[in-house]
């Protein structure tokens, strides 16, 4: 296939498997359990599992520190956090 259909099946790909495990991390969080899913990696770029973000793997230490201390991130946190809340609250919505 052309390279703008492989990058786009790559890119469907790497959805859905981020969705799959944002779902088994929220399942195993409503039975009291943790679930260890390392972030997904793509050559030399890495998919943080709580923005969505990508960043280089090769960056330095503090460019990696300022993405986690960085707004999106934050804003990501605090979302996740809410949807596991509600989940819980709301088990069958």
């Amino acid at each position: 296939p052309p390279p703008s259909e492989e990058a786009d099946g790559a890119s469907w790909c790497l959805d859905a498997l981020t969705n799959l495990r944002d779902v088994l991390r929220r399942a195993a969080a409503l039975h009291g359990q943790s679930l260890h899913v390392p972030n997904l990696h793509i050559s030399d770029k890495v998919v943080c599992s709580t923005s969505g973000n990508f960043m280089c793997a090769k960056d330095a230490d503090d460019r990696i520190a300022a993405h986690y201390a960085g707004k999106q991130y934050e804003g990501w946190s605090v979302v996740r956090e809410k949807l596991l809340k509600m989940e819980e609250e709301y088990p069958n919505a």
